[in-house]
């Protein structure tokens, strides 16, 4: 199950990844094992990338590869 709490959403000329609603109902695509339901929709502006579906760990790794710094933390979290 994925945690209602990462809505992650940005995007640029290349991409863009957002959250996707919660009623749709898909499997993680970014690896054969991975079987969790996904959060994310990756678009690739180019014809050939086209689209994946990310759970909200693929999100977050796919993110970081690509030099973006995403925090987990909640509203009210101390800091630290």
């Amino acid at each position: 199950m994925r945690s209602p709490n990462l809505q992650l959403t940005v995007s640029s000329d290349r991409f863009s990844i957002t959250p996707l609603p919660p009623q749709v109902e898909s499997r993680c695509t970014a690896g054969e094992r991975c079987q969790t339901r996904a959060s994310h929709r990756l678009l690739w502006s180019d014809a050939a990338g086209g689209v994946e579906l990310l759970c909200d760990t693929h999100a977050l790794l796919w993110a970081h590869d690509h030099g973006l710094l995403i925090t987990t933390a909640r509203l009210g979290d101390p800091l630290v």
